[in-house]
């Protein structure tokens, strides 16, 4: 795994975090729990009442973070949004992961097999 990506990760999930303690602090879970978990739960809690997260002006700044990381996930990651699935498996490992990229070429978000584009 690479350093920047999880450095990215943690960022992501301060940030989110951040966001919910100021927007929707009843979010906040009172025990700690994993942050790939905490950042479901607040990502969660955050969209079932997108109003009342983005309330003032504060609250807004911090939700244009909070996509500035996201954006910056998917660069890092090498993503497209929305992403163009295939509906058949990849044939490296079986999984319906198979996402066509805008220039034409085949990835499997599963296991990274590659395929480029053909004619």
């Amino acid at each position: 795994m690479r350093i920047s990506l999880l450095a990215h990760a943690e960022h992501c999930v301060r940030t989110v975090r951040c966001w919910s303690a100021h927007a929707l602090p009843s979010a906040l879970p009172s025990e700690p729990v994993r942050p790939g978990r905490l950042l479901q739960q607040l990502c969660l809690a955050l969209s079932e009442d997108l109003p009342a997260a983005v309330r003032t002006a504060a609250d807004a700044a911090r939700a244009r973070k909070v996509w500035r990381a996201y954006t910056h996930a998917c660069q890092l990651l090498d993503r497209e949004e929305p992403p163009r699935r295939l509906p058949q498996p990849c044939p490296a490992c079986d999984l319906r992961a198979l996402m066509r990229r805008a220039d034409g070429d085949i990835v499997c978000r599963s296991c990274n097999s590659y395929w480029p584009a053909t004619g």
